[in-house]
């Protein structure tokens, strides 16, 4: 699949500064029209994958109008006609309304949940935050897990993990 990976946090471009250290355009500059859409993507060799950089530090002060803006939208329309999947990293959900719009603009959300460094309660305002566009929620990934201290998890209440469940009817249950 052609595959298009964007950066989507302006205010923390995390994804640029690992991916891409060295990119002298990207997003904002081809979505104000300062450089074309093919300038300003980096093909990354070995994976045929692109990526669309924010190497700039955002003006926070316009970020807010940017994202639902009409060189955002048409940013992503283009990538649409060149690209099968694009994946845009969007900054978190809650504290900005730059992740909101983002997801407005999207066919599907993927949420991303950091292992023992996300509460709960966050997570779940998250999920209603998304209310307008639940349906494109596809689902939730886990990142950041610490597998030496995930092993604790495996026995607590493992013989309900593993349990089959079979219907009963409710007379059956009350008699047992």
């Amino acid at each position: 699949m052609r595959t298009a990976l964007v950066e989507g946090d302006l205010r923390n471009p995390e994804l640029t500064r690992s991916l891409c250290p060295r990119a002298q355009f990207g997003l904002v500059e081809a979505a104000t029209g300062e450089v074309p859409l093919h300038q300003a993507m980096v093909l990354e060799p070995s994976t045929r994958l692109a990526v669309l950089p924010a190497p700039r530090q955002a003006d926070t002060a316009v970020l807010a109008e940017f994202v639902p803006s009409d060189g955002m939208a048409r940013i992503l329309g283009q990538l649409r006609d060149h690209f099968d999947l694009i994946i845009v990293d969007a900054p978190p959900l809650l504290p900005l309304v730059d992740g909101r719009a983002l997801a407005e603009q999207a066919d599907c959300i993927l949420l991303t949940v950091g292992w023992d460094r996300t509460p709960q309660e966050v997570f779940l305002r998250a999920v209603r935050f998304l209310a307008p566009v639940y349906d494109r929620v596809i689902g939730t990934v886990l990142t950041r897990v610490d597998f030496s201290r995930m092993r604790f998890y495996d026995t607590y209440y493992s013989g309900q993990y593993g349990a089959t469940y079979e219907y009963q009817p409710r007379e059956a249950r009350e008699a047992a």
